[in-house]
C-alpha cells in the first residue's frame, strides 16, 4: 500500500479517536448556560431564561430561593414533559412553544393544592352571596392597601430593586395584596413596570415588607409610582392562610467578612392549628424609621405545631446595621 494512503488512514483514525474522547466535554459545554447566578443559601444556580424571569418578576421577595436545578418533569395537568425548576414560592416551567414573555410560565400550584385539599370540590357553605342591589357601593372603606415608605438601590450581585412597606389602611381583612410599580424617566414617561404580591392575610393596620426587582431596561428610572390592589379575604383565604405567630427572640448579627447583615430569631405558633411554610418578612429601618432594605426567608421548620417555635435567619444585601426593623410572619394552615 502506498505510504500516502497509509498516512491518510492513520490520520483519519486519530481524528476519530480524538472526537470520541472529547465528545463528552463538548456535551458538557452545550449544557452550560450563560448568565447564571448561584445562591449560597441553597447551593443551587438559576440560569438563562429562568434567571431573567426570576429577576423581572419579584426576585427573592416574590419567588424565593431556588430549591433545585433544572430538570424534566411530567405535568400532572396534561401528561407532557417540561423543563422545570423549583423555588421556595413557585415552580417555573419552560414553554418553548410560546413566544416570549410566555415561554416561561408558573406551574398551577393552586390547582394542585385545591385538588389535594378538596378532592370533592370546595367545602359547603363557602358559596358567595349575591347582594340585593349590586350597583350600591360597599359600606365602610373596605380593603385598602397603601405604600407608606420605600427606597431603591443597586444590588451587589447586579440589578436594581425597590423595597418598601405596604400597609392595610382599610377596615377589612385583606386576603390578596399586590403592589405594582411604574418606573418613569426624567420626563415622566413610563419606561417599565413590575409587581409583587403577598400570599398572606393582612389584618387592619398590618404591614407587608415588599421588594420589586426593576426590569433591566428601567434601572435608570428617575421616579416610581405605585398602584395597589387589595381584596377582602374570602372564606378560603381565612382557612388557608395563617398569621397567628409571635416573634419571641431576635438577634441582629453585624456584617463579617463576605457575609452581610443577618437577623436571626425565633417564631412561635400562638394559634390553635398546625401551620406550614411560614415566611418571615423583615424591613430594616434607619435611625429615622425609613426603610433601608427588605428581605424574607422561611422558618427552619416546615411545620410548626401550636405552642411550638422555629428559628429563622434572614440575610440582607444593602443594610449594614439595623437601628430599627419591622418583622411580620405569614404562613399557611396545614
Amino acid at each position: 500500500m502506498p505510504r500516502r494512503i497509509i498516512y491518510q488512514v492513520v490520520l483519519l483514525l486519530a481524528v476519530s479517536m480524538l472526537s470520541s474522547i472529547f465528545q463528552p466535554f463538548n456535551h458538557l459545554n452545550a449544557l452550560a448556560q450563560p448568565g447564571c447566578q448561584t445562591f449560597r443559601e441553597t447551593g443551587k444556580s438559576v440560569c438563562g431564561r429562568f434567571l431573567q424571569y426570576w429577576q423581572q418578576n419579584g426576585g427573592l421577595a416574590q419567588q424565593g430561593l431556588p430549591l433545585s436545578s433544572e430538570f424534566l418533569e411530567v405535568s400532572d395537568l396534561n401528561g407532557k414533559s417540561y423543563t422545570v425548576q423549583y423555588f421556595e414560592r413557585a415552580v417555573f416551567e419552560k414553554h418553548p412553544e410560546n413566544a416570549a414573555p410566555y415561554d416561561v410560565l408558573l406551574s398551577q400550584l393552586g390547582t394542585f393544592q385545591f385538588k389535594r385539599k378538596y378532592p370533592n370540590g370546595e367545602p359547603a357553605g363557602t358559596q358567595p352571596t349575591v347582594a340585593p342591589n349590586p350597583t350600591l357601593p360597599p359600606t365602610g372603606n373596605g380593603p385598602k392597601l397603601d405604600v407608606v415608605d420605600f427606597t431603591s438601590y443597586t444590588r451587589s450581585f447586579g440589578g436594581r430593586v425597590v423595597v418598601g412597606l405596604a400597609r392595610n389602611t382599610g377596615n377589612a381583612l385583606v386576603g390578596s395584596a399586590k403592589v405594582v410599580a411604574s418606573f418613569k424617566d426624567g420626563s415622566g414617561k413610563i419606561i417599565g413596570t413590575a409587581s409583587t404580591s403577598c400570599s398572606c392575610i393582612l389584618k387592619p393596620g398590618d404591614f407587608w415588607p415588599f421588594g420589586i426587582s426593576v426590569p433591566d431596561a428601567s434601572t435608570g428610572f428617575a421616579s416610581v409610582a405605585f398602584q395597589t390592589e387589595a381584596k377582602v379575604a374570602s372564606d378560603f383565604d381565612k382557612e388557608y392562610y395563617y398569621s397567628d405567630y409571635q416573634v419571641v427572640e431576635v438577634n441582629v448579627v453585624p456584617p463579617s467578612g463576605y457575609d452581610g447583615l443577618t437577623i436571626v430569631g425565633t417564631v412561635k405558633n400562638i394559634g390553635t392549628v398546625v401551620s406550614e411554610y411560614a415566611y418571615v418578612y423583615i424591613a430594616v429601618l434607619d435611625a429615622a424609621g425609613k426603610v433601608v432594605d427588605v428581605n424574607s426567608a422561611s422558618t427552619e421548620l416546615d411545620e410548626i405545631a401550636p405552642g411550638q417555635s422555629s428559628p429563622f435567619k434572614v440575610e440582607f444585601d444593602k443594610a449594614t446595621q439595623a437601628p430599627g426593623y419591622k418583622i411580620v410572619v405569614y404562613g399557611h394552615q396545614k
